[in-house]
């Protein structure tokens, strides 16, 4: 459940409805924008509430928000969220309905509150998943729906009256709280009568708030009516409306969209009428598709739809020559009805000198909304009128009709979005934004087709809520009678609901209750868990409290007492450390000291309980457990990797297009040492983006393919095509040495021999070797004699078998008659996509055989174009590797190279040479200094031990995990390697193989997606810098301040915050500072706060420590020595990098570099032991220095306190300099020259024997290693589903039960290496799953004061 900082306040108005609201069914009638849903999140929240002060003994009941349509749930849920606490699910669509037994069956375990579509709720309902009694409270939004067979009457019908007799005290009906701006759906004609119906129907009371009541809170719109006389036009002289009467009057769909074009020329002109066809026909193929899917389409239908799609194109296609484009409309009462003319200079005149206005334009058709669109923006872009009205359509989803237009739901979200933003500024929509959605306050509203009911009438009005706002109605003759009647009725309504509010006005007086009781002082009860505080256990619960707090060997933490009063009784207050930051609390008077101090420390016990951090079970937080907790959910989450998780691949959009207009190329010239390869033509749908050098290893060659991408498109016959399938199968074909049968894919990439003699690459026919493509077909003839032998041909001994080739090396007579050929057999297929490791192990040599002349067959396929053919399966391999990197890119933004964004999204089984594990170390270092950075300046007032905690929760696994879904991540990485002899590429089956189909799909460990998410961000930020890289990691939604700029983050830095913490003191040290780093400080502020040790903290001067600083100083540090580990080592592995990493930035190396640099010198405490410690460990480096040892500091134990120092002034020069890593440029060389190159460091690495050390020094003894079997049976779908069985063992390493860290492996050894290596790494990392407190000394105490009392009993006895 996450805090919720801010709420809003009710109105006076609001305040009444809620105290009605709460005693009984209520349904609100109140303006829109006056706050009804501000109410229903206030009712919510008080019932959820109320069941959380009712804790566990009673059954959980969900609160539910009721809407009509998707958009109005994501809609809801967010603003629900953005107000309550509690965890808030969404449902809504066909993907719940088809998860909607699972999901409601756990309903109530995941959610507090679900907002739903009342049919999705009713369909619940109706299956039995939930039943009236799950639930405290049911919100209707736009309850005047309410009617007939609405699901919302329904619901009520159905399933709440028949439920209602059943209720019992324990068994309660769900409060109801309807909400709406008019009680109507239809006509008014007996308004009261119509609401005590709705009242019966909702089992509520009818409360209205009329706008006069609302007259101070609500600004008055201005009405106007405008007038308009169309002249008339005759739709049947369009030319497809009339080929729609004539030639496709049978099929109803056609029919439709005529329909809509006749409404639209004689309601806005010839013009709209022309350009209705643009969209109706877009939809039109759309719709079909769909139809055709479900098979509800006939073959006739189908026929007449393709033909008048044809001829309305063609139709189009003439329109655009003869106009050149776009026709401009005529403003003239005919091409542009009187209507539209009248618009425009409504719109001209209230647009004049201010683009900043909001204008809603209500039309009652779909279509219409995007014709009159394109209509102003056509206007405004040819003949600059209306030059700051920028328009856009809003519709809804429309329906399964072929013919209807539509719009999803995310677009209409984005739409509203750019609406708020003031990108667009009129927004022309259908009565889907009449009422429900939110959409900002507008300055003018217009009626553009007049309202169907007094509903419309008041939701479209009440859309007008700006300041000096007007809503403009459109009208004709027939419809200023229709609005005249609209008007009437819009008074009757009016009248009704002031004399129902009159009658129904109820005024409460809640009296004043005092809440602290003198019962309430001397205990507490915790009602979820029935724990009491008793007051004279509250000073030991306050100690240990205190001893969570993390804390050295030199500082210690307590509450203090002090007396403030001992006239005539005792009264004490209770202060907690200052790294708290909890204010004192004062107790009540007593008669003695004792009984005053436990009610100060009752008191401040409440506040711990009331801030969580002293549970409801009474024990307190200790922020290790809580990180241990986090870290044990990524373990439990993460760690099977068993348990990986199956993505569908994405297929790159230039190989799957079906819809060809043009065709872009790209010549591959391969080149090696060894071999001669004949260039090929790569042709796809689509331009190829910018690629470097392909780099291809086998175990006999490596071979360089350098990409030349020409920059004409060209247009493909069949003719063409066909010529080119039959290219790119053959040549596949004999790479693969495999017979390929097409699929039903579209695919559109193709692969060609290139002719080298081309000069003019204009013509796509002029680029392929025609010749080289005919000798494909390996047409093949007897070897007379020796003449017909030639080295660059390829020769064939069994006419059967087409892909067992030979080339010719050498002749050898055995005899005057006959002749001897030496040849060596061409490889059937070469993985080209080794790593360099496998590229080194040696192949076996191609066989050589001595053959009869009469027994070789001369093919016409020549050498280098069968080597060629080889390279092809590890090129496409490549290259749609590159192709979906660049989509990826192209999808984000990202500013970085292609290059290393392939490497960046390449797992370790890929085979691409390179993969993300470089850029996920420089990534994870990163992303840790930018959420260390916001944290920091987020929650300034939070101690050290509180910002690790709040790190945590971005930065974790399980949350980059989520991320990487979110942006669809395991959909472009690769993760499957190159296996030659089952790849298959994409658009084809290889014949006779079982496995060798085009891989669809990949399995990525969710620990493997996490680091995928880091690696993209080393990657951005390695090419394009600090500020590429933070825009990536904001964009990923991880939780980080809203930065969009490196330097931005010192604009969230609240200088006179750590001014203050320090302001009573001065620090004169600040020369002696410069002289060693280089650096003069502007806010001194922070260079003395680097330097205050907890310990001062007791002196009452400073009122700030240098923990914070050293946070943040730790992250910036170890950043800049990754970034700069990356670039020197260009060559070492992620884990050798790690170890170089934790060589400088550790304890022992920081103490020794703040040691050298005289830092502890200027360190303020409060501590006579600490003297002590620094001078042992200077005595103990000199002495270490005399005997020459190397890297003598990494076995001497440092004071901790020592290298905080260091890193807290890293961070005060950072934060002083705003941010820029240039002012810590003295840093490297320091590093370099006073540790040395860590490359030549053998460190030791007896894991278990520093972790044995670790825990006994914590006084822990509850630790052990545990190996376990376990038998997995799999079946194996290559042996027909035979059984075989796995000996799978792990070795895990547990702590009080816990499981820290465990190995898997078919190996017992390799489990332990697992293992060790990942405790390894929580060693270094200095993991809370490591260091957490636990008792096993006290318990260890006990057993001893136990075992001594007994020993004393047996001695007396004796």
């Amino acid at each position: 459940m996450k805090e919720i900082t801010s709420s809003q306040i009710l109105r006076e108005y609001q305040r009444d409805v809620f105290h009605v609201a709460r005693k009984q069914n209520t349904l609100l009638i109140m303006a829109t924008g006056a706050g009804k849903t501000l109410l229903a999140v206030k009712l919510i929240r008080e019932k959820q509430e109320e069941q959380l002060r009712e804790g566990n003994g009673r059954q959980k009941r969900l609160s539910v928000f009721l809407v009509n349509t998707v958009p109005l749930v994501i809609q809801q849920a967010d603003y629900l969220r953005s107000q309550l606490p509690f965890r808030i699910g969404v449902c809504y669509g066909e993907v719940s309905i088809e998860m909607c037994e699972k999901l409601f069956h756990d309903i109530k375990q995941n959610y507090e509150i679900i907002v739903i579509t009342a049919d999705l709720f009713y369909l619940c309902l109706a299956r039995g998943f939930l039943s009236m009694f799950d639930f405290d409270i049911l919100v209707f939004d736009e309850c005047h729906h309410a009617i007939k067979n609405h699901a919302y009457a329904r619901i009520m019908i159905d399933f709440y009256h028949v439920a209602k007799p059943l209720a019992t005290p324990i068994k309660q009906l769900p409060s109801i709280f309807g909400m709406t701006a008019s009680p109507y759906a239809g006509k008014a004609t007996n308004p009261l009568k119509r609401i005590f119906e709705w009242e019966e129907l909702l089992d509520a009371k009818a409360y209205v708030i009329s706008n006069q009541r609302l007259f101070h809170h609500m600004p008055v719109t201005k009405e106007l009516v405008v007038p308009y006389i169309n002249s008339p036009i005759d739709a049947s002289q369009n030319p497809i409306i009339r080929m729609c009467e004539t030639v496709f009057s049978n099929c109803k769909y056609i029919s439709r969209v005529s329909k809509a074009a006749q409404y639209e020329i004689v309601e806005s002109g010839v013009w709209f009428g022309e350009q209705v066809w643009q969209f109706l026909i877009d939809e039109l193929v759309n719709k079909q598709s769909r139809k055709n899917c479900d098979g509800k389409l006939s073959a006739e239908e189908n026929q007449c739809i393709n033909n008048f799609i044809h001829e309305v194109q063609r139709w189009s296609q003439k329109q655009k020559k003869l106009y050149s484009g776009l026709r401009a409309p005529i403003l003239n009462g005919n091409d542009t009805s009187n209507k539209v003319l009248t618009l425009l200079e409504f719109l001209e005149n209230f647009y004049k000198d201010n683009d900043t206005f909001k204008t809603i334009i209500f039309v009652e058709r779909k279509v219409t909304a995007y014709s009159l669109t394109r209509f102003i923006r056509t206007l405004k872009k040819q003949t600059g009128r209306l030059r700051n009205v920028r328009p856009f359509p809003f519709i809804g989803h429309g329906d399964s009709d072929v013919a209807a237009l539509s719009m999803h739901f995310r677009e209409q979200r984005n739409n509203i979005r750019n609406f708020k933003q003031g990108i667009y500024n009129v927004l022309v929509a259908t009565s889907i934004a009449e009422e429900g959605i939110d959409i900002p306050t507008c300055n003018l509203v217009i009626r553009f087709n007049v309202c169907q009911s007094v509903t419309q009438y008041v939701q479209s009005k009440g859309r007008a809520r700006a300041k000096d706002s007007k809503f403009v109605l459109l009208v004709n003759g027939v419809e200023q009678v229709k609005y005249q009647k609209l008007q009437t009725e819009e008074c009757l309504l009016t009248t009704a609901l002031e004399n129902l509010e009159s009658t129904r006005r109820v005024d409460f007086h809640v009296p004043d209750y005092n809440t602290i009781t003198p019962n309430d002082i001397v205990k507490h009860r915790i009602e979820e868990t029935g724990a009491l505080l008793i007051e004279f256990l509250a000073i030991g619960l306050l100690y240990q409290y205190c001893n969570t707090l993390p804390a050295d060997y030199v500082t210690f933490h307590y509450p203090v007492f002090t007396c403030i009063s001992e006239v005539q009784s005792f009264i004490y207050k209770v202060d907690l450390p200052a790294i708290c930051n909890i204010p004192a609390k004062r107790g009540s008077p007593a008669a003695n000291a004792k009984k005053a101090k436990r009610s100060a420390a009752f008191l401040m016990c409440l506040e711990l309980v009331a801030r969580g951090l002293i549970n409801k079970h009474l024990q307190p937080l200790d922020y290790r457990n809580k990180l241990a907790d986090i870290e044990e959910r990524d373990e439990k989450a993460l760690r099977d990797v068993e348990q990986d998780e199956s993505f569908e691949r994405k297929i790159p959009q230039c190989w799957s297009n079906d819809k060809i207009k043009e065709v872009f190329a790209c010549i591959l010239f391969p080149t090696c040492e060894c071999r001669t390869f004949h260039p090929l033509l790569f042709v796809q749908s689509q331009r190829m983006p910018q690629f470097d050098i392909l780099r291809l290893r086998s175990n006999f060659c490596e071979v360089t393919v350098k990409p030349e991408l020409l920059e004409t498109s060209y247009i493909m016959n069949d003719e063409l095509q066909n010529v080119l399938e039959y290219s790119t199968k053959r040549l596949l074909e004999l790479g693969l040495s495999s017979t390929l049968e097409t699929t039903d894919s579209t695919r559109s990439y193709w692969i060609a021999p290139l002719n080298m003699e081309c000069s003019d690459n204009g013509i796509l026919k002029n680029l392929i070797d025609w010749s080289a493509i005919r000798n494909l077909s390996c047409n093949h003839q007897v070897v007379k004699d020796a003449t017909m032998l030639k080295p660059q041909i390829l020769l064939m001994h069994d006419p059967e078998n087409s892909f067992e080739l030979y080339s010719f090396e050498a002749l050898v007579s055995q005899d005057r008659q006959e002749h001897t050929a030496i040849c060596k057999r061409m490889p059937f297929r070469l993985n080209y996509s080794l790593d360099k490791k496998q590229s080194m192990i040696t192949a076996k040599p191609n066989s050589i055989k001595e053959l009869r002349l009469h027994q070789l067959y001369l093919t016409d396929l020549s050498k280098c174009l069968k080597e060629s053919a080889l390279l092809l399966p590890s090129i496409l391999y490549h290259m749609e590797a590159l192709l979906l990197t660049s989509e990826f890119m192209n999808e984000h933004n990202l500013n970085c190279s292609l290059k290393t964004m392939v490497q960046a999204l390449a797992t370790e089984n890929a085979s691409m040479g390179e993969n993300y594990d470089r850029l996920e170390f420089l990534g994870d270092c990163f992303l840790k200094v930018c959420a260390s950075s916001t944290v920091f300046l987020k929650y300034t007032y939070d101690q050290e031990y509180q910002l690790h905690v709040h790190r945590k929760q971005i930065i974790s696994n399980y949350n980059l995990y989520m991320r990487a879904k979110d942006i669809h991540i395991p959909n472009y990485a690769l993760s499957y390697p190159m296996v030659i002899r089952k790849w298959c590429p994409f658009g084809f089956l290889r014949e006779n193989k079982h496995e060798s189909t085009y891989p669809l799909f990949q399995q990525l460990p969710k620990k493997r997606m996490a680091d995928l998410v880091e690696s993209t961000i080393g990657a951005c930020t390695l090419d394009g810098g600090l500020d590429t890289g933070l825009t990536y990691c904001r964009g990923l939604d991880l939780g980080l301040l809203d930065v969009k700029k490196w330097s931005d983050w010192n604009k969230f830095l609240d200088i006179d915050f750590y001014t203050s913490l320090v302001s009573r003191t001065v620090f004169p040290y600040d020369k002696y500072i410069k002289d060693t780093t280089g650096y003069s400080f502007t806010n001194k502020a922070f260079l003395h706060l680097a330097f205050i040790h907890p310990t001062m903290l007791a002196s009452q001067e400073v009122s700030g420590t240098y923990q914070q600083l050293e946070f943040l100083g730790d992250a910036v540090l170890e950043f800049i020595v990754v970034r700069y580990l990356f670039h020197r080592y260009p060559n070492s592995t992620a884990g050798e990098l790690t170890n170089y990493k934790s060589f400088f930035v550790c304890n022992h190396s920081l103490a020794y570099l703040a040691l050298t640099l005289g830092l502890h010198k200027y360190l303020q405490y409060d501590n006579s032991e600490m003297f002590g410690l620094i001078y042992e460990y200077q005595e103990m480096i000199e002495e270490a220095k005399l005997n020459n040892v190397p890297y003598f500091w990494l076995d001497i134990d440092p004071p901790k306190f020592v290298a905080d120092i260091f890193e807290s002034l890293i961070c005060a020069i950072y934060l002083d300099s705003g941010f820029l890593f240039e002012s810590l440029r003295f840093l490297l060389p320091l590093l370099l020259n006073v540790l040395g190159d860590p490359i030549d460091l053998q460190k030791k690495n007896l894991v278990l024997v520093k972790v044995h050390n670790l825990l006994s020094s914590q006084g822990c003894s509850d630790y052990k290693v545990i190996h376990k079997e376990e038998i997995e049976i799999k079946e194996e779908e290559n042996f027909r589903l035979k059984k075989e069985s796995y000996i799978f063992h792990t070795v895990s390493f547990v702590r009080h039960d816990r499981v820290v860290c465990l190995g898997t492996s078919r190996k017992l050894n390799s489990a332990k290496i697992n293992m060790k290596y990942k405790l390894k790494e929580l060693l270094d990392k200095n993991s809370n799953l490591l260091l957490y407190s636990c008792d096993c000394a006290l318990r260890a105490s006990d057993s001893v004061k136990t075992s001594e009392v007994s020993n004393q009993k047996d001695r007396i006895f004796d």
